[in-house]
């Protein structure tokens, strides 16, 4: 909810882009910092594994 008046008060300074690309746009960087967090995580644990050796 909070995320869909976040975004709507977007739509409102920018009209040239609809709501629900806002959405798209919005969950493309969710998934990506995600996906960027898992690829942090595999980093630490091999580096961890590596420093035991």
């Amino acid at each position: 909810m909070l995320q869909y008046n976040i975004l709507s008060v977007a739509k409102r300074f920018s009209e040239y882009e609809t709501l629900g690309e806002l959405f798209r746009s919005a969950n493309a960087e969710i998934i990506e910092l995600t996906i960027t967090e898992r690829i942090w995580l595999i980093i630490k644990e091999i580096i961890s594994q590596l420093a035991d050796l």
